[in-house]
């Protein structure tokens, strides 16, 4: 897909999407989840991604840009896959605030890749993060009684499941705009490059 021209400031990230059977699968996992937890709220299907790079807001001229700069690195990386697997929280289980599943497989793949993005970007105004990456697909959102889902996670045994729930296979990054709906948060894709690099290096 080419690239996408808006107005104005926008929020955006930059991040990599899930297939729709990926999707599916982890909405089994979130039906098989949900009636062992008080509520919380859960991602919608549609909006499940593995997040790269969040941005915040950026002015219109920034997505091209963004876009110039990403596309020479997509070149460079070739497509790799990983494994769906795990439950876990964040920020730990005494109160927890997200619950994730976790990727397994080729993630020193993934790790190099979030690592080469962040070096590109710098220039641009978009400084290296300090804190470390933790690749993962949110699955709910915890706004309150944390005390009370930590504990029904582990009476239930959620966190010690190890099930590969999906295969991803990780081809492309996309850049997509976050929009605030009164029914949560609607992501629009920007622009998606592909990773074609035939080569074993990312």
């Amino acid at each position: 897909m080419g690239k996408s021209r808006t107005m104005g400031h926008i929020r955006a990230f930059l991040a990599l999407s899930l297939p729709p059977r990926v999707r599916e699968d982890l909405n089994t996992l979130q039906q098989k989840i949900r009636p062992v937890l008080p509520p919380v709220n859960w991602v919608r299907p549609e909006n499940v991604h593995v997040t790269l790079k969040f941005f915040g807001s950026i002015t219109s001229d920034m997505v091209d840009q963004l876009f110039e700069a990403l596309r020479g690195m997509s070149s460079l990386v070739s497509p790799f896959s990983l494994n769906i697997q795990g439950i876990g929280v964040f920020p730990h289980t005494r109160s927890p605030r997200v619950l994730w599943a976790g990727l397994t497989g080729s993630v020193d793949r993934l790790l190099e890749l979030q690592e080469r993005i962040q070096m590109v970007l710098e220039p641009l105004g978009f400084p290296v993060e300090e804190k470390s990456f933790h690749p993962h697909v949110t699955l709910a959102r915890i706004k309150s009684d944390g005390g009370k889902v930590g504990r029904a996670l582990t009476a239930g045994g959620v966190l010690e499941s190890q099930e590969v729930v999906s295969v991803l296979m990780v081809d492309r990054m996309v850049l997509y705009r976050s929009e605030i709906s009164s029914t949560g948060p609607r992501y629009k894709v920007l622009w998606s490059h592909p990773f074609v690099c035939s080569s074993e290096a990312v």
